[in-house]
């Protein structure tokens, strides 16, 4: 489970990256992609917030024990990283490239606050 979890955290940050290298004008914007990343994302989201039960924290992860003694904590963060992924979905199925940019700045703000809190520091 550890590992199943760890790779899709994984994909999620290699979406991110190519979503905002498309935003950043570093690579071409493409709506269908933006939109396919973004959906991927949302559908990891949903599966990760289930793996992290507990005696998943004894193995070889990232995760810091405040994952399992700030359970309701980390619960209330995961779903609001589940919420801020729904919306760049919304955002990049409109195509407003606005809108997608201003989610996607509030998911990485999710994703960093969650980071700080539940992960070790590399």
């Amino acid at each position: 489970m550890v590992a199943q979890r760890m790779d899709l955290m994984k994909q999620m940050g290699q979406h991110m990256k190519a979503l905002g290298a498309m935003l950043a004008g570093k690579t071409a914007f493409d709506q269908e992609t933006a939109r396919r990343l973004a959906e991927t994302m949302h559908q990891h989201c949903e599966h990760v917030m289930h793996m992290f039960p507990p005696g998943s924290d004894g193995h070889h992860t990232e995760a810091t024990e405040a994952v399992w003694d700030r359970r309701p904590e980390f619960d209330v963060r995961m779903r609001s990283f589940d919420a801020a992924v729904e919306d760049l979905v919304a955002a990049a199925a409109s195509g407003e490239k606005t809108q997608l940019q201003s989610e996607f700045k509030r998911v990485g703000q999710e994703c960093s606050g969650c980071h700080d809190g539940f992960r070790q520091k590399k």
